[in-house]
């Protein structure tokens, strides 16, 4: 899949609209002015803290505030650049088929990728924080009545929904390493886990095909999720006392599968926001027969599929967890 910010641009400049010029304000509305002048200085902490969420007009606002502090605005989807999966048999003959989703999307569109925020700890910081922005543009809107909403509002709220919930998956599958077994078989990994306990080895994948080291292509929450980045991310955290450094215990958290006291991500769950996007397509409508939604279409569908593969792989190693 290759990703154009232009498939994008004409839903991103409803979602904006709202951003507007200042000058179409009535200068009687101090408040209203002040929200709008905010907003188009980007000065979106600012924007949060004076614009009334009471009235429709304050509510759309503040709706875009949150948005623009999430890093979804204009200028942002403007200068998104393309993305496409890599075919490079170094990378793909180790590391598997690399999924370039709207995970890959969503951090470009964001400035939330490595290449903007290339120190790993700055980068999920501000990724979770984003999302955190994202969810309180969601509380903020999806409690109206379909009615009650603009389009600029039933916008913002699917497209927050979305961009959501993609963070949320790269906080759970985009783990920065990857491994050799197969997660799909019990009994085929309890097997593979004894041989490693017993030589000492390691499920690991620490070389490219020709040699280099593995960070070369695989960095945590960057976006590009790897067949064999995801296996691991979907083993337990360790099988018959061999530690794994799976992630599938917080997966499971927040498929609602599973209760621990791990650390699981901030904010609200994937099947909560599966739940919140369906919602929002149900105010919005048809998201079919618009090249400009397709890619928001696709992003919903993967999140589907998702939810199936991610609740197996919670069911086949529920005796891990």
């Amino acid at each position: 899949m290759t990703f154009s910010p232009g498939k994008l641009f004409l839903l991103g400049v409803v979602a904006t609209t709202i951003i507007g010029c200042t000058d179409l304000v009535s200068e009687e509305d101090d408040a209203s002015s002040a929200c709008e002048a905010a907003l188009n200085d980007r000065d979106y902490d600012t924007a949060i803290s004076i614009c009334d969420e009471s009235d429709d007009e304050g509510r759309a606002n503040k709706a875009a505030a949150f948005m623009g502090q999430a890093g979804f605005d204009i200028a942002n989807l403007l200068s998104a650049e393309s993305v496409s999966a890599s075919k490079d048999a170094n990378e793909t003959d180790v590391l598997g088929t690399e999924d370039v989703s709207f995970a890959n999307i969503a951090l470009n569109v964001l400035k939330l990728d490595s290449g903007t925020l290339s120190e790993e700890s700055i980068r999920i910081a501000a990724i979770q924080s984003s999302k955190q922005s994202l969810e309180s543009a969601i509380d903020l809107l999806s409690p109206v009545n379909a009615s009650r909403l603009t389009v600029d509002e039933i916008v913002l709220e699917l497209l927050s929904s979305v961009y959501a919930i993609q963070l949320e998956l790269i906080l759970l599958l985009d783990v920065g390493q990857a491994t050799s077994l197969d997660p799909s078989n019990t009994s085929e990994l309890e097997t593979s886990v004894a041989t490693l306990a017993l030589t000492g080895g390691s499920h690991l994948i620490t070389t490219l095909k020709d040699g280099t080291d593995i960070s070369t292509a695989l960095k945590k929450a960057d976006g590009r999720i790897w067949t064999n980045e995801q296996n691991l991310a979907l083993l337990p955290s360790s099988v018959l006392g061999f530690e794994l450094g799976g992630n599938l215990t917080q997966i499971c958290e927040s498929l609602g599968s599973a209760t621990s006291n791990t650390t699981t991500p901030p904010g609200k769950s994937f099947t909560t926001l599966l739940t919140q996007i369906t919602t929002a397509v149900g105010k919005f409508g048809s998201l079919s027969g618009s090249d400009s939604l397709s890619d928001l279409s696709d992003a919903i569908d993967t999140a589907n599929s998702l939810e199936d593969e991610l609740g197996a792989a919670c069911s086949t190693f529920a005796e891990f967890l």
